[in-house]
Order: C-alpha cells, then sequence, then structure tokens
C-alpha cells in the first residue's frame, strides 16, 4: 500500500508542473481553492456533486507541496486525490477502511448534511461561469455556452425538467405557476420583472449574460432564506472583477455589448461597466419591416473596495431602459412605451472569524413606466388609453451563517423593505360604427 501511494504521488506531482498557490486556504471555500490552483495550471477535475458551496478548509492544511496541502483539505470531507488522464487530478471519494467494511457504519461526506433540504425536498441546477481552464475540462453548464439562448441566460432556465416558456417570452413558468410567481435575485438583491419589452410578451430579460458568473435555478421547495415566493427561484451571482485590466466586445444579430473591468492599489480596489443594446430595431430596418422602433438597453457598474480581509464594501448600479414604438402598416393603431428601472445597492461582506460570515445589502430600486396607445380608424372605432406608473422601494437586508461543531451550520438573517407606488390611468373611447341588426344598440 505504501508503495503504490508513492507512485501515485509521484505521478500527482508530475502532473502539477510548476502550479505553486500558496495563499492561505483556512476560511477559503474549498471550490475557491481548487479554481485558484487550476489558474495556476493544476489541471483538478472533479464532480460538482463532491465539491459544492459550503464547504470552508477550516484549518491551514499542511504539507510541503501543493499536493499535500490539498489532499489535507479534502480529507476532512471524505475525499481524497487520484491520478488521472492526461496529465490531471481527480478529486475521488475516499474508499471505506478495511476495518469497517461489513459493518452498519457508512463514510458519508460532511457536505451532505450541510443542506439536506437541497438533497431531500427540493430541485436545483447551478450553472457555472468555469474560469479559464486546462484543454480537457470543459463545463457543459457553462450559461454562455448553451446553445440558442438569443443572448439570454434566463431562457437555459427553460432546459430544465419542470420549467416551460411560451417561446417567445423570456419569463418562466416552474411547475405550473405563473411567471409571477418566480423570484429573480442578482446579486442577492430581488429584482423586480427584469425584462425587456414589458407588456409586449417580455421578449428578453435584462441581464446580460456577460455580466453572470452563477445561475442557481430552484424549481421546488427552496431555503426560507429566499422568502415567500410560490414557483421556484432564479438566482444570479454577479461577475466578480478580473484581477487586471480585462476587456470584452460581443456583437450578434439581438445584441451589441461591452464589458470593462480592472483594479487599483495592488487589487484592493476593482471597478467593472458592462453597457449592451438591442439590436431589434435595427434587425427591423434592415428587413424592411415599418412596425415601428422598439429600443432596449441595459448597464451594469460596479466599485469594490477590501478594507480587510475580513471585510469588503462595494457600491452597485443596474439600470434598464425600454423606448418602444410599434404600429401597424397604415398607422391606424399605435403604441408607445418607455421603462426606465433602476437599481442601487451598496453590499458589505464580512467575515468574523472563521466560523460566521455573512452579507449586508442597502438597497434603492427606482420603477417608472408610461404607456400611451391610440386607434384612429374612422367608420368603425377611435380611442386612446394611458397608464403612467412609479414606484419607489427602499431595501436592508442582512444574511450570516455560522459554522457549528462537527458538521452543522446555522444560517440566519433579516429583510426590511418599505415600497411606495403611483398609478394614473385614463382612457377615451368612441365607437361610430352601428349595426342594423334586431337587438343591437341604435346609438
Amino acid at each position: 500500500m505504501c508503495r503504490y501511494r508513492a507512485i501515485l504521488m509521484a505521478a500527482l506531482l508530475c502532473c502539477a508542473g510548476e502550479a505553486a498557490w500558496s495563499g492561505d486556504w483556512q476560511g477559503q471555500e474549498l471550490r475557491d481553492v481548487i479554481e485558484a490552483l487550476r489558474q495556476d495550471g493544476l489541471s483538478v477535475l472533479y464532480s460538482s456533486g463532491l465539491i459544492q458551496s459550503g464547504m470552508p478548509v477550516r484549518t491551514e492544511p499542511a504539507g510541503d507541496t501543493v499536493i499535500a496541502r490539498l489532499e489535507a483539505a479534502l480529507e476532512p470531507w471524505g475525499l481524497g486525490l487520484r491520478a488521472g488522464p492526461y496529465g490531471s487530478v481527480l478529486i475521488v471519494r475516499r474508499p471505506v477502511p478495511e476495518n469497517r467494511r461489513g459493518s452498519s457504519a457508512k463514510v458519508v461526506p460532511a457536505h451532505a448534511s450541510v443542506m439536506p433540504e437541497l438533497v431531500v425536498t427540493t430541485s436545483r441546477y447551478t450553472m457555472l461561469r468555469e474560469p479559464v481552464a486546462p484543454a480537457a475540462v470543459m463545463p457543459n453548464t457553462d450559461v454562455e455556452r448553451l446553445p440558442d439562448l438569443g443572448d439570454d441566460p434566463l431562457r437555459a432556465v427553460a432546459r430544465l425538467p419542470g420549467t416551460a416558456i411560451n417561446g417567445l417570452s423570456a419569463k418562466t413558468n416552474i411547475r405550473g405557476g405563473g411567471a409571477d410567481e418566480t423570484l429573480v435575485v442578482f446579486d442577492d438583491l430581488r429584482l423586480f420583472n427584469p425584462f425587456h419589452l414589458k407588456d409586449f410578451q417580455s421578449v428578453f430579460s435584462s441581464i446580460d449574460p456577460a455580466v453572470i458568473d452563477g445561475l442557481d435555478i430552484y424549481t421546488g421547495a427552496f431555503p426560507t432564506n429566499y422568502g415567500d415566493r410560490l414557483s421556484g427561484v432564479l438566482d444570479i451571482q454577479a461577475l466578480e472583477p478580473p484581477g487586471g485590466s480585462y476587456r470584452a466586445l460581443s456583437l450578434s444579430l439581438f445584441s451589441a455589448a461591452g464589458l470593462f473591468a480592472g483594479d487599483w492599489n495592488d487589487g484592493r480596489g476593482t471597478w467593472l461597466v458592462s453597457a449592451r443594446r438591442g439590436n431589434l430595431d435595427i434587425m427591423l430596418d434592415l428587413a424592411g419591416q415599418d412596425m415601428g422602433k422598439p429600443r432596449y438597453s441595459d448597464v451594469h457598474g460596479q466599485l469594490g473596495w477590501e478594507f480587510s480581509e475580513a471585510f469588503r464594501l462595494s457600491a452597485n448600479a443596474l439600470v434598464f431602459d425600454d423606448d418602444i414604438e410599434i404600429h401597424d402598416s397604415d398607422q391606424e393603431e399605435r403604441a408607445t412605451a418607455t421603462y426606465h428601472d433602476s437599481y442601487l445597492w451598496l453590499r458589505a461582506d464580512n467575515r468574523l472569524g472563521s466560523a460566521l460570515d455573512g452579507y449586508t445589502l442597502l438597497s434603492w430600486a427606482s420603477l417608472r413606466s408610461r404607456r400611451e396607445g391610440t386607434a384612429e380608424q374612422p367608420g368603425i372605432s377611435v380611442g386612446s388609453l394611458a397608464d403612467h406608473r412609479s414606484a419607489d422601494i427602499i431595501g436592508l437586508a442582512t444574511s450570516w451563517s455560522l459554522a457549528l461543531a462537527g458538521r452543522q451550520r446555522l444560517d440566519f438573517g433579516a429583510e426590511l423593505r418599505h415600497s411606495r407606488g403611483r398609478y394614473a390611468y385614463n382612457d377615451q373611447v368612441s365607437f361610430d360604427l352601428l349595426f342594423d341588426t334586431p337587438g343591437a344598440p341604435t346609438e
């Protein structure tokens, strides 16, 4: 057995190459540590069923090599290492010791009891943006790589069991519930109707796929920290600004977008700006369709500062704009609509020791919409309608996680929200055409 282990360790060290990430591991998420090793060139392969969120490195692992330290970090979770194909390293479940085989005792990975409701009562799917990894690794859950999404990450939800869309709208019906029964969360902030072309089938979501780091979808029961929604939850993790200067431009039939990010003061300060414009109006012009001007855009910005390893503060903004004009070919019926949704929030992330960490959000949301429509068909019908709405929502939310003795964890938090809205509506209608039939009105 010792000889086999020596051969295995030699193979793993050969595979690791020059990977030598030597940062502090204690308190870090195990998944983040593994991804940092990947960035340093160590090809690590694992199943998402083994490595999940909520698996911290509780003590600084000992070892003279990266492989030894990784083995020490995996051991408390019932996991180990094995040499994989093409110079890779596999994370596997450790075998049951010989002296315990045949007994009633079982070796259960510790993370299996962290969130038991995810296994027993809920359907949860995770779609991650994987960092740059060796060519042998190609995650099939990458949001941007899913085909035929129309630059719309929320349409990916329709590929999962228990979900459906009507084919045109980006809104999702989960387990037969209404589209408004699904909670959409971005960076732990609740979004209200985050779609472009609202009231016109909501064809596109307002979230640029470039600013998404991960997408968790709950299609059944879900943890109580998400509130009291009826159908499901779409939990979108915002992209953290990558280190150094970063720029990305994209152009498609659906949109044109740009993302710019950077840092300063040795990475303590970070910034990110993303902007996207829809191309639907340009496509209609190129196709020779005189149906109006459906314009829409969205902007996301983030400015963060790390005061210490235990405290980080960021200011964030998310703005959606729609300016829609639609009419028929003879312009007898016309509709105009403008929508302006703004979200501003401050986020504080705290880590108090190795056992307690959490975040606090102070947010303000401004939702504005103005819809007007007219119909001018002489001899048939003449009418107009106007619908103006506004809402302001101020929120304060905090959520914490405390690691208890053994393999238990306590999650707790609170939310306070104050909302105020205004609604103005008027209509005007005239029907001029009369029908000479028994019982029909005569004036």
